[in-house]
């Protein structure tokens, strides 16, 4: 849904037709976003309560991992757009222009979103991220929940704490008219984290609530999420 939404803006810059809305069965890329990091709030809770322990060496271990899975990937992309034409120009380009600040984000991910919010605010800092890879301020986020998880998730009531105090930023930053306000609601980590830990509480409610793992209630809250998508109402922007 992600590269689809992503076409269909190119599509728009380049007159090269409109992308038929079945391509992305209801969704946009902005939901997409939003589900890969519940996704990824969901697994990271499951492995550190099955497969890391709640030790110093546990942690490590997962931070380990995790800094592998990102930037085994991440590094080698970056390097192949700084040498192979015609992005290469560009991206170095890039990279002698900016500040110190967005160099170091360019480098480790870490504070990508926040510079997206503040030098410019309202508007988003497009200098942010590396050209042709703007799509990277997401694994900002993805590494900070990393960083908070192993001390986040462990405790229910802290997780309850931040989840209730994410969602209120989301509904405070609402404007007036209900519009969607991009930097502080989409790409800025306060605002986001609440999607982490809806992942973490899927994981953990069946515990509770077994009727959960049911057939019935999957196809019952499948049925309420394509609704939610796709149906009028002031909710969609939320």
């Amino acid at each position: 849904v992600v590269v689809v939404g992503h076409f269909q803006q190119q599509s728009k810059a380049f007159d090269l037709g409109a992308v038929s809305p079945f391509a992305t069965h209801g969704l946009n890329a902005g939901y997409a976003v939003m589900f890969f990091f519940a996704i990824s709030g969901f697994l990271m809770s499951t492995v550190l309560s099955t497969k890391y322990e709640p030790t110093a060496a546990g942690t490590l271990a997962f931070y380990r991992s995790r800094f592998i899975r990102i930037f085994s990937l991440y590094w080698p992309l970056v390097l192949v757009l700084l040498i192979v034409p015609p992005f290469g120009s560009d991206v170095r380009a890039a990279f002698q222009n900016a500040s110190w600040a967005d160099k170091i984000a360019y480098v480790t991910l870490m504070g990508t979103d926040w510079r997206l919010v503040l030098p410019e605010f309202p508007k988003s800092h497009s200098q942010a991220t590396l050209p042709y890879i703007q799509q990277s301020w997401a694994l900002s986020l993805e590494l900070s929940f990393y960083l908070l998880a192993p001390f986040l998730l462990r405790s229910w009531k802290a997780v309850a704490v931040v989840l209730v105090a994410s969602i209120a930023w989301r509904l405070y930053m609402i404007e007036p008219r209900g519009q969607f306000t991009e930097t502080l609601r989409y790409y800025f980590f306060p605002a986001t984290v609440c999607f982490f830990l809806l992942g973490d509480a899927a994981r953990r409610a069946p515990s509770r609530f077994p009727v959960l793992m049911s057939g019935c209630a999957a196809l019952l809250f499948l049925a309420i999420s394509i609704l939610a998508m796709v149906g009028p109402g002031p909710w969609v922007y939320w």
